[in-house]
């Protein structure tokens, strides 16, 4: 397990693109697919430039700035060539600026220890609230992947999202100015009052629910809870938001349902999970091969 600091990695270089970088307006540099891209489709995959460990006090401005030093010339270009913003980072750019605004995060070590990565395509992708592209680090490819959340028309941007659900628009937009130097006006920003309005209870409800599922305790036979995950799943359609994300609602589904001994609705639950997980991370992700194995372990109910 790595300690506390940053490493250096070479970078992969992409052969096929299903994408180009371009200027977007009001956006700098993006991404934009080239073809049709199918809900699932694997669209990048790239080892990291820069990796760094952060501790609970927060990111060493230092340690990334040696790392930096440390990237050979093509290396440290690729870097200070990505997005910098004046109004979170001031007039000047810092290798902690462009570490903190570009990063993505890779794993939580559960100990007050995050690592996150600076992959340079990756990160020119921008964000939306309501994403068509999943960037999920693949500890077994050793490669930060992009996957479409759903089907991707030949000329539309690839957008992930920089914010976890369950935000109300004021909040979202707060965070994102403050963390990030931009005011969001995706599809899910953009929304008439009346709208917005009931947008924001969708996703305060997003957080309710998550409440409620978190206080079931494990083995309880309480059905209450497969009511719940509906809920939260029909409320993510309705909020425009990747069912996909409501992976891990999927597998407390799957539990419920063995703990109730209704075998095959928990197969049916797990096979949902599987695909969810296949379309975030693809199918050589450690995720989608253990619950394979766990699926294929269970006879389909007589």
């Amino acid at each position: 397990m790595p300690g506390p600091g940053s490493r250096v990695v070479s970078t992969l270089v992409q052969r096929e693109r299903a994408y180009r970088v371009e200027y977007i307006q009001g956006r700098e540099l993006g991404l934009v697919a080239t073809q049709q891209i199918p809900c699932s489709e694997r669209i990048i995959k790239e080892r990291p430039l820069l990796r760094h460990v952060s501790i609970a006090q927060g990111i060493s401005a230092e340690e990334v700035s040696k790392d930096v030093a440390a990237l050979g010339a093509e290396e440290q270009a690729s870097f200070w060539a990505l997005a910098h913003s004046k109004e979170v980072w001031g007039e000047v750019p810092t290798a902690v600026g462009i570490f903190c605004l570009n990063a993505y995060p890779m794993k939580d070590f559960g100990d007050g220890r995050t690592e996150s990565a600076i992959s340079p395509t990756i990160c020119r992708i921008n964000h939306s609230c309501s994403p068509n592209v999943h960037v999920a680090w693949n500890p077994r490819l050793e490669q930060m992947t992009v996957h479409a959340l759903r089907p991707i028309s030949a000329g539309e941007e690839l957008l992930s999202t920089y914010l976890e659900y369950g935000l109300p628009y004021a909040e979202r937009q707060s965070i994102l100015r403050r963390k990030f130097g931009f005011v969001c006006s995706c599809t899910l920003c953009s929304l008439s009052e009346a709208e917005q309005e009931m947008s924001d209870l969708r996703q305060q409800r997003f957080m309710e629910i998550d409440a409620q599922i978190a206080a079931f305790p494990r083995k309880a036979h309480e059905p209450q809870l497969l009511d719940l995950v509906n809920e939260k799943l029909r409320l993510m359609e309705a909020e425009g938001l990747p069912n996909s994300w409501g992976q891990i609602d999927m597998m407390y589904g799957f539990s419920r349902c063995v703990v109730l001994g209704d075998m095959m609705s928990a197969r049916g639950w797990l096979t949902r999970s599987i695909a969810a997980a296949r379309t975030m991370q693809g199918s050589d992700c450690i995720e989608v091969l253990e619950l394979t194995r766990i699926l294929d372990a269970r006879p389909a109910e007589a």
